[in-house]
Formats: structure tokens, C-alpha cells, sequence
């Protein structure tokens, strides 16, 4: 008997935020319709603009970008999230 899996997605960007700005919908779409998704984030983010100093500092950035991260793709309902440095 064949086992059947369910179609998987890998998204691969530069940032944190790349993934809800670029493919959002389209993760979202498939993992509601029952894919596995996985995004790979190339950098924690830590060289991005801080907007508001009381949400982080240059210490703190990358650690938040990537709390941003997750939260965006729990949202979009990817399974699995990585970063690199």
C-alpha cells in the first residue's frame, strides 16, 4: 500500500519579515490546506532599523526579529522555523 504525505514547502529569505511580506499568502494557503512549511531565515535580522527604542536596541534586535519571526509563522501555520547567523 502506497502511503500518501502531504506536499511540503520550504521558503528560504535574507530577513525576518521577508517571509509574511513575500510569501505570506501563499504559505498560508497551502498550510491551511493541509502542506508542511518550513522558512529558513539567512540572518536573525540584527542589522535592521529600530523604529522604536523602547521595543529594542542594537543588543537586543536580533533576538526580537526572531521572536517576530516565529510569531508571524505560527500565525501562517508553518511548522518549522530556523535562523542563521
Amino acid at each position: 500500500m502506497t502511503e500518501i504525505r502531504r506536499p511540503r514547502l520550504l521558503g528560504v529569505f535574507a530577513h525576518p519579515d521577508d517571509e509574511t511580506f513575500c510569501a505570506g499568502g501563499t504559505l498560508a494557503t497551502y498550510t491551511e490546506r493541509g502542506a508542511e512549511a518550513m522558512v529558513i531565515s539567512a540572518t536573525r535580522g540584527q542589522a535592521g532599523q529600530i523604529r522604536d527604542a523602547a521595543q529594542a536596541t542594537r543588543r537586543t534586535l536580533a533576538q526580537i526579529r526572531e521572536q517576530e519571526l516565529r510569531a508571524a509563522c505560527a500565525v501562517l501555520g508553518v511548522e518549522h522555523v530556523e535562523c542563521f547567523d
